[in-house]
């Protein structure tokens, strides 16, 4: 997974989405929401899935474009760790 600071959502978000600064990780197995699979709920089956870092620039890129859907926020910090944990 990739790690990052939110700089911006897409304005076409009902909700408007994340605010910028949050601090995200990015899963890099991009599913495709329209075939077979996906439409039942399978995205882990994905028959056009694409990988960020392979089939897209990825994690050594300065600026990343993905679904709000493959976006997870890192909790926040807590006493006693030294990284931040992600929210599932």
């Amino acid at each position: 997974m990739n790690a990052a600071l939110l700089k911006e959502f897409g304005t076409s978000l009902p909700d408007g989405g994340l605010p910028p600064g949050t601090r995200v990780a990015c899963h890099p197995y991009l599913a495709c929401g329209r075939c077979a699979s996906c439409t039942r709920g399978n995205t882990s089956t994905c028959a056009d899935v694409t990988l960020v870092g392979l089939d897209r620039q990825g994690g050594l890129a300065e600026y990343l474009a993905v679904p709000d859907t493959s976006l997870i926020p890192f909790a926040e910090y807590t006493c006693g760790t030294s990284r931040p944990r992600a929210r599932t």
